[in-house]
């Protein structure tokens, strides 16, 4: 009898055990994508630090669905674009797996088109097009990334050369002039090969 107890008490434990985990995981990327709209909707800069904080191991995720926030909002909120395109820091800087590096690049590409396009059209602010630039041009930086898309810092250099009225794109630019327009890290690219 007691072993028939301890063994119902186990699974209880076991049972209550991994509803606590899972109510403690980190979000799934539906939720995260549903966060970042939430935090573009409600005109929300703080949230995306605060989402990035909360959802460790989530990068990707987090990324691609902050910069399509970032995309869609250029020509609305172009200073929420700016601010939440400034905050991605700690998400490119990580070592990162393959395949989410080569989604972050992308979703960065896109990023960058969208930039071009907005300042072509003279949509957005200059101001804060040239700090969506500025932002991309470090982030395509990264050793991740590189090794992701080795041509995309080349590419949102050669973009980045539209907005040398912006202070930050200028220091970028010239930084990358001295560098002779190499990407501006000394580490080896780091992406986590993942066995298939």
């Amino acid at each position: 009898m007691k072993g028939f107890k301890a063994m119902k008490i186990t699974k209880f434990l076991s049972a209550a055990i991994i509803a606590i985990g899972l109510a403690a995981s980190p979000a799934s990327a539906a939720t995260i994508a549903e966060q970042v709209a939430g935090a573009f909707s409600g005109n929300n800069a703080d949230a995306f630090q605060q989402l990035i904080a909360s959802n460790p191991g989530q990068e990707g995720a987090l990324a691609v669905a902050i910069l399509g926030g970032v995309k869609d909002n250029l020509e609305s909120n172009s200073s929420l674009a700016a601010a939440a395109m400034g905050q991605l820091g700690s998400l490119f800087s990580a070592d990162l797996p393959l395949e989410t590096a080569q989604q972050m690049a992308a979703a960065l590409r896109e990023v960058v088109n969208a930039v071009k396009s907005a300042n072509a059209q003279g949509t957005g602010s200059q101001s804060d097009n040239g700090s969506i630039i500025a932002a991309a041009l470090t982030y395509a930086s990264q050793p991740s990334i590189v090794a992701a898309d080795a041509g995309l810092y080349a590419d949102v250099l050669a973009d980045a050369s539209e907005f040398t009225g912006d202070d930050e794109v200028q220091k970028q630019l010239n930084f990358a002039r001295q560098m002779g327009l190499r990407p501006n890290n000394n580490q080896q690219p780091t992406v986590i090969q993942t066995p298939d």
